[in-house]
């Protein structure tokens, strides 16, 4: 057993947990993710517009 497995592996057997393995993944992918960062106020502003959007299709706005 390596050293970089899991508590949580170990009690599963040895064998990696499905969440674990798509959790891994995940995080393998935003690592290698390329795009380019976001501001606060790129990510606000497009906060805003969904939020926006969700009130208006629940009759809210």
């Amino acid at each position: 057993m390596t050293e970089d497995r899991t508590a949580d592996e170990r009690l599963a057997g040895g064998r990696p947990r499905p969440h674990d393995a798509w959790f891994r993944a995940r995080v393998q992918e935003a690592l290698d993710d390329t795009a380019g960062d976001l501001s606060d106020d790129q990510v606000n502003a497009r906060l805003a517009a969904r939020r926006e959007a969700a009130l208006r299709r629940a009759g809210g706005v």
